[in-house]
């Protein structure tokens, strides 16, 4: 059993973490977003993956780096149609779309968005395929790129729509947290070695993925009160965590 380590002084000051860890997943990716930025034109890209590998790591950097050229929404269960979609969109400009047909919407998303700028789609699994079409119709009127994030669902989704999918430039699927993630994820908060990569590893393969491992570390940091972080650091905060599988710090 994991030996338990008490929480760190207030005036304690943990090792700092970097915000944007650089990992097998995240480069993937990078390198289809870079290629939509930077290909002329209209450019749909996709990705898609398990809850938890690092996806919106990925597009948080990315939209970062962009500025204003990134319109970021995210599409909430039952929220996928188009009029919905028009409605998001054109609030984060400050203009209602109440009232106004489909058409004039689209159009007036197209000119909002406006040519070269990237509108990045979050949870797309939930776009119905008239709401995802709808969009495309948008991104060419107006001569912007889109990429399309989303659970695994997404990549049915596209696959039954032949606009969507023959438009596609690098779709990514990520099926299942790479256990590289989770050895650069430690090592980035200064620990590493089999012993702690393979116990991490197995947490990651829970429900939560590497959202599992930011937590645990985050803990075990703080446990850890300024010592070097090491193994029964991390099994301790997997314990108090109630992570479900308490084997995994025996």
């Amino acid at each position: 059993m994991a030996e338990v380590v008490r929480l760190a002084k207030a005036e304690s000051r943990p090792r700092m973490r970097s915000d944007h860890v650089k990992t097998e997943t995240g480069e993937e990716i990078a390198r289809s977003l870079e290629l939509l930025r930077q290909k002329a034109g209209t450019v749909l890209t996709m990705i898609a993956g398990a809850p938890g590998v690092g996806k919106t790591r990925a597009l948080e950097e990315f939209c970062g780096q962009m500025g204003y050229d990134a319109i970021y929404i995210t599409v909430a269960s039952g929220e996928g149609r188009p009029a919905c979609l028009g409605s998001e969109i054109l609030g984060l400009f400050g203009y209602r779309s109440n009232g106004k047909s489909l058409d004039l919407v689209r159009r007036t998303v197209a000119a909002y968005v406006g040519r070269g700028r990237v509108l990045v789609v979050d949870e797309a699994q939930y776009l119905d395929k008239a709401g995802a079409e709808w969009l495309r119709a948008a991104a060419e009127a107006g001569e912007f790129k889109i990429v399309f994030c989303g659970d695994l669902a997404l990549a049915e989704l596209v696959s039954g729509i032949p606009q969507l999918q023959s438009r596609m430039m690098r779709p990514v699927h990520i099926r299942a947290v790479k256990r590289a993630d989770v050895a650069a994820l430690a090592l980035d908060a200064g620990v590493g070695g089999d012993a702690v990569v393979d116990t991490l590893f197995a947490i990651a393969r829970l429900k939560g993925a590497l959202r599992n491992v930011d937590n645990v570390l985050s803990l075990a940091t703080i446990f850890a009160a300024g010592d070097q972080l090491g193994l029964a650091h991390i099994k301790a905060a997997i314990l108090d965590l109630k992570l479900g599988r308490t084997e995994l710090a025996e």
